[in-house]
């Protein structure tokens, strides 16, 4: 909303390849690569950061660590680098 409020298009975005490998939610902004995944689930794991490992292939921005959105209670790490924060969060 922020971004539509000060008349520019949000830099959001939505990744799928050919392999049916997808991460939910791509912020790209200032040249850095936000990676977001979006879950229902109050219990994130592992496996929910799964696909993250595709931004490893983006070259000539940064890549910033990936998240976890989701319904549990407070931010908890789900993997190495990976953290879940409440949706309430956002």
């Amino acid at each position: 909303k922020s971004f539509c409020n000060a008349g520019i298009e949000p830099p959001l975005y939505f990744y799928r390849d050919k392999d049916k490998i997808e991460i939910d939610l791509i912020i790209f902004l200032n040249n850095t690569v936000y990676p977001v995944e979006i879950k229902k689930t109050a219990t994130p794991k592992a496996d929910n950061a799964k696909n993250f490992f595709i931004t490893g292939r983006i070259k000539n921005v940064e890549i910033a660590p990936p998240c976890i959105v989701c319904n549990c209670g407070k931010p908890v790490s789900v993997a190495k680098g990976v953290i879940a924060f409440p949706a309430e969060y956002v």
